[in-house]
């Protein structure tokens, strides 16, 4: 219903719909559905975002070991939107929660994991291990982990003016774009090669296009 595999429900009044059979999963502990109740709760999704709820609900599906339930905590973490917790227990427990969602193989954990150790979130800094999981997930065609591994190359190739990689990290932004079209980032990098023709034929039509949906799809106005 929710995703209109099941027509004849209104835009509406169809997650309305979808969240009964949620709350009747949810009620005898199927852990998916449990998720999606505290993410609908989290997000506001059926009213007033409810935090209370939310965490209540990611608690009883990671006790049943949803790898999902973990990394939506760990994020909520991360926003803050848990009261009595100071940002670096926060941050610890949010890494936590992601160490062990990216050992049960969860895409998101993974590249959350790995964003974690690149910008020294509840851990410290550690580039080797970041690029590890970024690459684990990029298997698996995560588009943030990808944009990362895109990032990394073109680091290396920014130190080592290699043309090579700056052509393979435009191919990958173009690929995370074309999955993920919010990636402010890649729209912004896509510009940056654009504008001064690493892997990329020099356009500053181009450049422009790609810094203007950057700005277009950021909540920054940068």
């Amino acid at each position: 219903i929710e995703n209109d595999l099941i027509k004849g429900f209104s835009p509406t009044d169809k997650l309305q719909e979808a969240v009964k059979y949620y709350k009747k999963a949810a009620e005898r502990d199927q852990t998916d559905a449990l998720t999606d109740m505290a993410f609908i709760y989290e997000n506001g999704l059926i009213g007033e975002p409810n935090y209370d709820k939310a965490l209540e609900l990611y608690k009883r599906a990671i006790k049943l070991e949803n790898a999902r339930a973990m990394n939506n905590l760990a994020s909520m973490h991360l926003k803050g939107a848990l009261p009595d917790i100071t940002k670096s227990q926060a941050e610890k427990e949010a890494f936590k929660l992601y160490e062990k969602s990216a050992d049960l193989g969860y895409v998101k954990g993974l590249t959350n994991l790995g964003i974690c150790y690149l910008k020294g979130i509840g851990v410290a800094k550690d580039s080797v291990n970041a690029k590890k999981l970024f690459k684990e997930a990029s298997i698996q065609k995560d588009p943030d982990a990808m944009f990362y591994i895109a990032y990394f190359k073109l680091k290396g190739a920014s130190m080592n003016v290699n043309d090579e990689e700056y052509f393979e990290a435009a191919d990958q932004l173009r690929y995370v774009v074309g999955v993920d079209k919010n990636n402010s980032d890649a729209y912004y990098y896509l510009g940056y090669l654009s504008e001064n023709g690493f892997g990329v034929d020099q356009d500053y039509k181009t450049a422009s296009f790609y810094y203007s949906k950057a700005v277009v799809v950021s909540n920054e106005t940068n």
